[in-house]
């Protein structure tokens, strides 16, 4: 039988230690835990994803990736194609802030290679796995770069994601060595933040949630749900849905 998938968002946005075991074992029993997230946000943040992945490719083919005003102009028309209800000025500030992050991060590297949505899948319990794509990797002499492009506020979890997928591309063996882990904030706050890593670590913590997910039953599970999700002030953990679904009740 196929694993069961966990995205390394969804492992990596809220930090609860009984989030993970809740989603494995919903998962594994066929039960929609999907966090009720604004869907048209998520759409945006998507497209906006998908068409600097497009406009970069272009870039990278004509070797102009990092020349910042020829990728802010490709960036800035390609996702104004994608979403033409953006407000154009936000569209370009975002786009000028993105060039200007991959003009920095290329700069005197001659001959280095740049990809953009680099798939890493691992496996991290029989039956489950930890899947995702990582938005921008630099491959350097000295090790990788990992990147996390963001769009909106700042957050905790933003540095919890890139330490995760940096751990996944060493346990998948995709590269020897990560130089290098950053966040690139465009739009509201822009700017780089350059993350700390200790490899290894993310990756563990989730293998052993996932393993205590396996092994619970549902009434084990309804124990959780009950002593950690209810009263708990969070509104956008899917896990709690698991409490109001009767086939979760055994």
């Amino acid at each position: 039988m196929r694993p069961v998938s966990i995205g390394v968002q969804a492992a990596a946005m809220i930090d609860c230690p009984i989030r993970v075991p809740l989603i494995v074992h919903a998962k594994l029993r066929k039960i929609d835990v999907k966090d009720p997230v604004d869907l048209a946000a998520v759409r945006r943040g998507r497209l906006i994803h998908a068409a600097f992945e497009e406009a970069a490719v272009r870039l990278d083919e004509a070797g102009n990736i990092g020349d910042e005003a020829i990728a802010a102009a490709e960036i800035a028309g390609t996702i104004a194609t994608a979403l033409p209800e953006l407000d154009i000025r936000a569209v370009a500030a975002q786009a000028s802030s993105l060039a200007a992050t991959i003009s920095a991060a290329v700069a005197g590297r001659p001959g280095i290679d740049v990809a953009h949505e680099r798939r890493v899948s691992v496996l991290l319990v029989p039956g489950v796995m930890v899947s995702g794509r990582v938005d921008t990797v630099v491959e350097g002499e000295d090790g990788w770069l990992l990147v996390e492009r963001k769009t909106g506020q700042r957050h905790p979890w933003h540095a919890r994601q890139v330490q995760l997928y940096a751990d996944m591309v060493l346990a998948a063996n995709l590269c020897r060595r990560v130089a290098r882990l950053e966040l690139w904030y465009s739009g509201g706050e822009s700017g780089t933040v350059e993350v700390p890593h200790a490899p290894g670590e993310r990756l563990e913590a989730l293998r052993a949630g996932a393993a205590r997910g396996v092994a619970l039953d549902p009434g084990a599970a309804m124990l959780l749900v009950q002593g950690g999700c209810e009263g708990c002030p969070r509104d956008d953990c899917g896990v709690k849905r698991l409490a109001r679904l009767a086939s979760f009740r055994g």
